[in-house]
């Protein structure tokens, strides 16, 4: 599974962190800036089918 989330969005990044998924990657967001509050950070996070198997 893979998430893709501004990095200003600290909330939905602690979701993805309880979730189980580890960041992968940092980068400029492919679209840029869309809404109010954002950086245009684009920060990866992922878990692969046997990581989630071993954290549930």
């Amino acid at each position: 599974m893979e998430v893709c989330l501004d990095a200003a969005n600290g909330a939905s990044a602690a979701v993805a962190r309880r979730a189980g998924l580890t960041e992968t990657g940092r980068g400029p967001t492919p679209e840029g800036v869309t809404a109010p509050g954002e950086v245009g950070i684009e920060v990866v996070w992922r878990v692969t089918a046997d990581g989630w198997a071993a954290g549930h």
